[in-house]
């Protein structure tokens, strides 16, 4: 299967189903054909947000900040 590519005009107009037009984003996807999560990047590229994944990096940060508790818990004698 070929991955669709995607010209920035109607990366525009699909977000603007969500933002200008109060369609949810699972919606304007499916009336689109597209995979909702495709269209939430979008919208967050748009907006200025991450390009790689706020959320994705968050988790990063949290497993980081996880990890160093956990090294000095396990350093720890008691």
């Amino acid at each position: 299967m070929k991955r669709e590519k995607y010209n920035q005009e109607f990366k525009d107009e699909a977000v603007k189903l969500v933002t200008e037009q109060v369609f949810r984003i699972s919606e304007a996807a499916r009336n689109l054909g597209i995979h909702p999560s495709l269209l939430g990047r979008w919208k967050r590229q748009i907006e200025g947000g991450d390009v790689e994944g706020g959320v994705q990096n968050g988790l990063l940060r949290s497993v980081g900040n996880s990890g160093d508790q956990i090294s000095h818990a396990a350093s720890s004698p008691w």
